[in-house]
């Protein structure tokens, strides 16, 4: 898990984001690691008040990285 804070609308608030290692693999530029990162807010935490009958209030964000290691 990671630690930070998010900024919407200009209202922080901190948030712990969930990390998965999804694999390695070596190539020939090197080894390729992979994460998936995953959390969830609720809209009215930061002032999103609007549709949130039709929408719902809780958002997901969902980011997968990878990145080579040079040889």
């Amino acid at each position: 898990e990671v630690v930070g804070d998010l900024t919407p609308l200009g209202k922080t608030k901190p948030v712990t984001v969930a990390l998965e290692h999804t694999g390695t693999a070596s190539g020939e530029r090197g080894t390729r690691s992979g994460i998936d990162a995953t959390f969830t807010f609720k809209r009215t935490d930061f002032g999103m008040n609007y549709s949130t009958d039709q929408l719902g209030d809780e958002v997901t964000i969902m980011a997968g990285v990878s990145g080579t290691v040079a040889k």
